[in-house]
């Protein structure tokens, strides 16, 4: 994991992308990344639900290898209810792809205008930002079932559902875990595991060092399958999904990967 990637959702003439290198943040990953970069570049004052906050998505530093419970993705920000650093973690194939897609940290700023939804997409050939509005108030199962006849089955995905679009207090980033059945080498999804970054319940769960239903730990990504990652989020704001707006996202394999959309 070599670089990191900025999504202006506030620019001037719609969301920009920006890919760098590690820089001061070199040598950082999961908790240790978000957790800095947050203290570093987001102001004290700032609202949490503000152009200013950040939301930082980072894998832990093995993930992307064949090392047993190393596939944690890491999401930090401030936070609405404490007013400091929130930091949540989760399993599923997220952290796996984005880590072999070289990304040390995604990084989500700034304050769109406007009511759309949108959809990030990162593979192999970079990130796009998509408005897809007809993913708007959708539940995670049947979201990630809708973007699953787009993009395929062989694909992560995290989304935010209808509670993290409606900003509420319980809302959870859900990450999909799946797995190869050995008699038809298809990967079929598992009850998805979730992060809540702005959650009382979640913020109980993780204090306590559980996470949200997870009964089943995935096997790694075969080498040669493509991994695709979507996160969708709303078009409010990228530091709601931080707090009470969830992201969906969505990889395919170790050398693409693509997110969606944020409420």
């Amino acid at each position: 994991m070599d670089k990191i990637a900025r999504i202006d959702m506030g620019a001037a003439g719609g969301p920009k992308v920006t890919v760098g290198d590690l820089g001061e943040y070199a040598g950082l990953g999961g908790r240790a990344m978000t957790s800095l970069m947050v203290a570093a570049e987001v102001h004290p004052l700032a609202h949490p639900l503000g152009a200013e906050n950040k939301l930082v998505i980072s894998p832990g530093m093995l993930s992307g290898t064949t090392g047993s419970m190393t596939g944690r993705l890491s999401v930090g920000c401030k936070s609405p209810l404490t007013g400091t650093i929130k930091e949540s973690n989760a399993g599923g194939q997220a952290a796996q792809v984005l880590a072999r897609l070289g990304y040390a940290a995604v990084v989500l700023e700034g304050k769109p205008e406007g009511d759309d939804l949108y959809k990030i997409v990162i593979n192999k050939d970079g990130i796009q930002v998509i408005v897809d509005n007809s993913l708007k108030l959708m539940d995670n199962y049947p979201l990630v079932a809708k973007l699953r006849q787009e993009y395929g089955d062989k694909v992560a995905y995290m989304t935010i559902g209808s509670a993290g679009e409606r900003k509420l207090l319980a809302a959870s980033i859900a990450c999909t875990v799946s797995f190869i059945e050995s008699n038809a080498s298809v990967r079929k999804p598992l009850r998805p595991t979730t992060e809540g970054l702005n959650s009382r319940i979640s913020s109980t769960n993780f204090a306590t060092g559980t996470s949200m239903p997870m009964s089943l730990t995935s096997k790694p990504l075969m080498s040669s399958m493509k991994v695709t990652m979507f996160l969708p989020m709303s078009c409010r704001s990228p530091c709601t999904v931080p707090i009470r707006t969830r992201a969906s996202l969505r990889c395919a394999g170790p050398s693409e990967c693509r997110m969606s959309g944020f409420a």
